[in-house]
């Protein structure tokens, strides 16, 4: 039995887009990168933290009283935490009678995970699904990436990992082995304009995918289409003049811009940097779509729904 646990924010039943098939989606907690656009704010910190659903808040201010270090004030009918002086008790939590304060992150074992997900192998193998390891980034916390594989393996489970791709490629060909599918992001080929949206250089990204290509393990490029960072025909025709270059690339996807994560932002304390940021039309998207599968004939390109 493995005992080592990581922080998962969220295990998602029946997806049917993140991979082929009816598939769970596990969400690691934390990763390195900070991108603007990030639809889920609380995959970013690796630790336990506090959400607070004003909407859902019944004033009575037991919160305030049960917080030893006086991170809590009152105002307006609601409350506001200091998020960066709080210790993380969850004193507040315990004693909300509405649920308007709860935790983001629980500490799960790698056979927790797998038991949960071995539950609806009738489904995956139906359908051709199975498991997709997602976050946040799988790979910062690779030990217990590679034990979540092998016991997914051992019940004969497709595995699927999404990921960033900022790592290092040890730790992606660690992974292999018991990797049927990755899905690879590729937000931009310009270095400096990646560090500036996401937090992070891209070299060893661009690295890692040609890295990955010769290795024959299947593999799809997802590119997150933004507004004002990579949304220009100009910037795409670069992304995808590299993904050509590729020999094994299966297929690619484009990830349209939502705004369904906002609310998370205010809930965690975080501030959304998109906020005056409108989403791409459907016309737009299709346009895009058919420009570059003219473009680029030999690479199946969809729009991910």
């Amino acid at each position: 039995m493995v005992l080592m646990e990581t922080n998962i924010f969220n295990i998602q039943k029946y997806s049917i887009h993140d991979g082929p098939g009816i598939r769970t989606l596990v969400f690691f907690k934390g990763c390195p990168l900070r991108c603007e656009w990030c639809s889920n704010p609380e995959s970013q910190s690796f630790e336990k933290q506090i959400i607070y659903k004003k909407q859902m808040c019944s004033d009575c201010k037991k919160c305030l009283e049960s917080c030893p270090e006086g991170v809590i004030s009152a105002s307006n009918n609601s409350i506001q935490l200091d998020y960066a002086k709080c210790k993380l008790c969850f004193r507040c939590i315990e004693t909300c009678p509405s649920g308007a304060l709860s935790i983001c992150g629980q500490n799960m074992k790698v056979d927790e995970i797998v038991s949960l997900a071995a539950k609806d192998k009738p489904f995956y193998r139906k359908t051709g699904g199975g498991v997709t390891i997602s976050g946040g980034e799988p790979f910062a916390n690779i030990d217990f990436l590679i034990e979540l594989l092998k016991g997914l393996k051992v019940e004969r489970i497709h595995t699927a990992i999404e990921t960033t791709g900022y790592t290092s490629w040890d730790n992606i060909c660690r992974s292999l082995e018991f990797t049927d599918l990755l899905l690879y992001d590729l937000k931009h080929t310009d270095s400096h304009k990646h560090e500036v949206y996401t937090g992070v250089k891209n070299e060893i990204i661009l690295e890692n995918l040609k890295m990955l290509d010769t290795t024959g393990c299947e593999y799809w490029v997802r590119v997150p289409i933004i507004p004002t960072f990579n949304d220009d025909m100009r910037t795409l025709s670069s992304i995808f003049d590299f993904i050509s270059c590729l020999n094994n690339i299966k297929k690619a996807e484009l990830l349209p811009y939502h705004r369904l994560g906002v609310g998370k932002y205010a809930q965690l304390g975080m501030e959304y940097k998109f906020d005056r940021i409108n989403t791409n039309s459907t016309a737009f998207l299709v346009e895009m779509k058919d420009y570059l599968i003219h473009k680029y004939p030999d690479i199946k390109i969809s729009i991910h729904e």
